[in-house]
């Protein structure tokens, strides 16, 4: 009986044991699909996560993109408005250099109509002084004075130094001066030859007023020279013909020394550019009357001659104007040898000789102010 109970327990407990290794692998299962859907939530936790962290990027990307945008269209509104400003500012400052630098030649070559109108030896030119003393019913000291211009020997004079002396009397003393010959048609060959000399300036007077009334030309002193040549070969023609004309010798020389007044006050004039270059302000304003000045149509030897007229009207002591000189050629050498400057065109080359020439001159200028005037 008790064998039996034994049995029956021994058979009881291995059920019970096969049961619940069964039991513990569903329960292992169960919780493994626990675990998998619990990784599966928070894996959707983690992917709603994201997707939230990345719409809120996006939209702060577009935010952003927006902003950007806003801050590019402004920059570029600013730097359009800055562009045109320094354009116009940039126009405004060559347009005032340009005018100020055509003022000066202006000033600088003068009214030539009026200047001759002005000359005594232009108004007093004698076609025939013979005609002009016989026809004189007195013979007053502004008479002699006008004759004197062209024939000095005439202030010598003892006949017109006679007060008593007839307008005749006087006459024949200038025939024997040999200032005249009595030929009529050689007087008259005179008398055509000294018309078409006072044509001759007349008409070089008005061509060089009327272009320097117009403001707008940028190369004036391209046709200046024209005008200039224009007439030198005229009157080197009139010249030749009056080759034998006694009384054109005196013409000729009174006519010569007339058109020297002019070009004197033109070299004068250059005080007047000199005073622009003294008001400078920067190297900007320096560079825009350099670049008005480089793009004269003049070869750059007629150039570098008008910067030495500059330098002349600085009045700088020969020691000075020297060492100026001396700087500017090794500042040249240096253009025209260093190879970085291989690729600059002629004009930009002239333009950084004659903008480091201006640059050199206005510091020596300063300093020579600074040095007379410490106080200033």
């Amino acid at each position: 009986m008790l064998a039996k109970i034994v049995f029956s327990s021994l058979v009881a407990f291995g059920v019970l044991s096969a049961n619940v290794e069964q039991f513990g692998s569903f329960f292992n299962e169960i919780k493994k699909e626990q675990e998998e859907v619990a990784a599966k939530e928070d894996a959707l936790k983690a992917r709603k996560k994201l997707l939230n962290n990345t719409h809120d990027f996006l939209e702060d990307l577009i935010f952003r993109k927006q902003k950007i945008k806003e801050l590019v269209d402004h920059r570029a509104k600013v730097l359009l408005e800055l562009e045109n400003k320094y354009k116009k500012e940039k126009e405004a400052l060559e347009k005032e250099t340009r005018g100020k630098i055509l003022t000066a030649k202006s000033k600088a070559y003068g009214d030539l109509e009026q200047a001759l109108k002005d000359n005594p030896l232009y108004k007093k030119l004698l076609p025939n002084p013979y005609a002009y003393v016989l026809n004189q019913e007195t013979f007053t000291k502004e008479d002699k004075e006008r004759l004197s211009y062209y024939y000095p020997q005439v202030k010598t004079s003892s006949i017109f130094k006679k007060t008593t002396a007839t307008t005749k009397d006087k006459a024949q003393a200038l025939l024997q001066m040999g200032v005249f010959s009595l030929d009529e048609e050689q007087n008259k060959k005179a008398s055509r030859l000294a018309l078409s000399y006072k044509q001759a300036i007349e008409e070089y007077s008005n061509n060089v007023s009327n272009l320097l009334s117009r403001k707008e030309l940028d190369n004036i002193d391209y046709y200046l020279q024209l005008e200039r040549n224009k007439f030198d070969s005229k009157a080197k023609d009139i010249a030749q013909k009056a080759t034998n004309t006694l009384i054109f010798n005196s013409e000729r020389l009174a006519f010569s020394m007339a058109i020297d007044k002019i070009n004197e006050k033109y070299l004068r004039g250059y005080e007047a550019f000199s005073n622009l270059l003294k008001n400078v302000k920067d190297d900007v304003e320096l560079n825009t009357l350099t670049k008005n000045f480089t793009n004269q149509k003049l070869s750059f030897a007629q150039k570098q001659k008008l910067c030495l007229l500059v330098l002349d009207s600085f009045n700088f002591d020969t020691q000075s104007k020297k060492s100026i000189l001396k700087k500017t050629n090794e500042y040249n050498i240096f253009v025209d040898s260093d190879p970085m400057m291989s690729d600059k065109t002629t004009m930009q080359k002239e333009h950084y000789k004659i903008f480091n020439f201006f640059k050199t001159v206005l510091s020596a200028y300063r300093n020579n102010v600074a040095k007379n005037n410490p106080f200033e």
